[in-house]
């Protein structure tokens, strides 16, 4: 992972853990995590193989101790034209297991429309496994 920068306890920053993770993800096969980064492909941009490179983008580009990196295409790298800052909410919808479902020309995941409407999800979801699609999956059946 290159040679570590240690300024002004940089190393115990939560940024910099964002980073070491990104980074295992992407490198170390022996990581819980590789075979869904580095297994596929994923790469760390040569500008961030150093600690103050990617700190210095993220610190210009909206990074705060309560947000996570994202990917915008999860499947392309950890580069600055793909990667935004975001709450951990938010990245909880970008899973690549989230089933994304339209309904009105809107793209959602499944559990975001059941926070909206106050339908359980178990509920949408067995709609959809059934066929059912678009508004279909809001109404509810008569018996």
């Amino acid at each position: 992972m290159g040679k570590r920068v240690y300024h002004n306890n940089e190393y115990q920053s939560r940024i910099y853990y964002v980073w070491n993770d990104m980074n295992k993800r992407c490198k170390n096969s022996t990581n819980k995590d590789y075979k869904n980064y580095g297994g596929r492909g994923i790469k760390v941009c040569k500008e961030w193989k150093e600690f103050r490179g990617f700190l210095e983008y993220a610190l210009t580009h909206g990074y705060r101790d309560d947000l996570t990196i994202e990917r915008i295409n999860v499947n392309g790298n950890y580069e600055p034209d793909n990667v935004i800052f975001i709450p951990k909410s938010d990245q909880a919808r970008n899973r690549r297991n989230n089933i994304i479902i339209v309904v009105n020309g809107k793209r959602t995941a499944i559990k975001e429309l059941s926070k909206e409407t106050g339908i359980p999800w178990r509920t949408i979801y067995g709609r959809y496994e059934r066929g059912i699609r678009d508004i279909d999956l809001l109404l509810q059946r008569k018996k």
